[in-house]
């Protein structure tokens, strides 16, 4: 596992395609990857609280996760790490590649001082919540989101 360089987004993209594969974001997951891409690669390095991680195997890149460390006001000023598109490879998935990422994100939350760590599953991905309650996360209240389609119109 290594923090991802430039080289490697055509593979996360390829890899988000596949965790978007059968919802309603599919169509804004495609595998081009766009300018916009480019800057939001560039400001995630460019942060020194954003990180987004590639797992290998054979020298592909077969998994990816992302972890942001956001300042907090609450628990004693403490920070907290967001956890976002956790995705394996369909092709290896079961071989503990996507622990690897989830300890790596959950350990560098923990240097960070953060008071938690949390990321959001859909409802219909029963699976994906059991692994994450096998490494020790905690289902926990309700998630809400608004999605804004990319031309910004509700």
């Amino acid at each position: 596992m290594r923090e991802a360089t430039l080289d490697d987004l055509q593979r996360i993209l390829d890899l988000y395609a596949q965790l978007f594969s059968n919802t309603d974001q599919a169509s804004e997951n495609r595998t081009e990857p766009l300018s916009a891409h480019y800057d939001a690669f560039s400001e995630i390095k460019r942060s020194p609280d954003s990180y987004v991680f590639v797992a290998e195997s054979a020298g592909a890149v077969v998994g990816t996760i992302a972890i942001s460390i956001i300042p907090n006001l609450s628990h004693g000023g403490r920070p907290w790490g967001v956890i976002e598109n956790v995705v394996v490879d369909e092709r290896a998935r079961k071989s503990s590649i996507g622990a690897t990422l989830m300890r790596h994100a959950i350990d560098l939350a923990r240097a960070q001082g953060c008071f938690r760590v949390i990321l959001s599953s859909s409802v219909h991905r029963e699976g994906s919540h059991e692994f994450y309650q096998r490494l020790g996360l905690e289902a926990f209240g309700y998630s809400f989101n608004m999605h804004f389609p990319p031309d910004g119109k509700t």
